[in-house]
């Protein structure tokens, strides 16, 4: 499962990796629907070398930072609020529990209007994922 916010991971890769993520997006028979999942590709060969650090070490050595990307392999209970739906803003909001010696609760929300997603479905309207 990925969660892609577009604008973020454009700002991550670089003009030059995006323009190639682009062109090769553009090349497949649905270029904006590509987009994402190209990006996603990018993204996933770049990750070692943009110094994207893993949540659990990051809370270890008190090491977190609004606005900082981090990567996290968690089983996420998530849930759409559509309540609180407005144009080009579809809350979804997630929770987990990091070990980190002790629990560290994991919450959050996250416009999907915004993201590519990938993930299972769940009974309940919910969906779970990692």
């Amino acid at each position: 499962m990925y969660f892609l916010h577009q604008d973020q991971v454009q700002s991550l890769l670089g003009e030059q990796r995006t323009e190639s993520a682009r062109a090769r997006a553009a090349r497949r028979s649905e270029p904006e629907a590509a987009l994402p999942y190209v990006l996603a590709t990018e993204l996933a060969e770049a990750l070692s070398s943009l110094g994207v650090g893993e949540l659990a070490r990051c809370v270890l050595e008190q090491d977190l930072r609004t606005g900082q990307v981090i990567g996290a392999e968690l089983d996420f209970a998530f849930h759409r609020d559509r309540d609180h739906d407005a144009p080009g803003f579809k809350p979804f909001s997630f929770t987990a529990v990091l070990d980190a010696g002790e629990p560290v609760r994991v919450t959050g929300t996250f416009n999907s209007a915004r993201t590519a997603m990938s993930f299972p479905r769940c009974a309940g309207g919910g969906r779970q994922g990692r």
